[in-house]
């Protein structure tokens, strides 16, 4: 028998009451996660700071994503973003120091996205096949104890 998941966000999870009660450290460990999870998803100072603390998981995961060789390009959208964003914001502001002229700045930043986007394809290549590498040394080491 298969349960179904259901997919639709929680906003705030609400243990019963007499969980509170209970000494198990167990349960202690779940009702904190609870307590964590709720200040994170429901808002508040204590979830803004939770979140805030929560940044370089967040920078972390993202840079694997980014590096994950089997899905090039998926974070491209983001990074063309960025990058339009940050050739307008120097379009506005009064240093000019790439000296490229200001109505292509864009287009530079844009471009640069791609180049960027290509070099973490290339990146993630290598850490995978340096990762199978050492897999298949270990194994040969296993293997030779045996």
């Amino acid at each position: 028998m298969q349960v179904s998941m259901c997919s639709q966000h929680i906003p705030k999870l609400r243990p019963e009451a007499s969980l509170y009660c209970r000494t198990e450290t167990e349960v202690k460990k779940v009702l904190k996660d609870v307590g964590n999870y709720n200040r994170l998803f429901a808002g508040g100072i204590s979830g803004i700071v939770l979140k805030l603390t929560a940044i370089p998981l967040y920078i972390k995961r993202k840079s694997r994503d980014l590096l994950n060789p089997d899905r090039p390009g998926l974070h491209l959208h983001e990074l063309r973003l960025i990058a339009m964003f940050l050739g307008v914001l120097y379009s506005f502001s009064p240093f000019d120091f790439l000296h490229i002229g200001r109505r292509h700045i864009v287009d530079v930043f844009d471009h640069s996205a791609f180049v960027l986007s290509f070099i973490f394809y290339l990146v993630g290549l290598y850490l995978r096949r340096r990762r199978v590498r050492n897999v298949r040394e270990w194994a040969g080491i296993q293997g030779r104890q045996d």
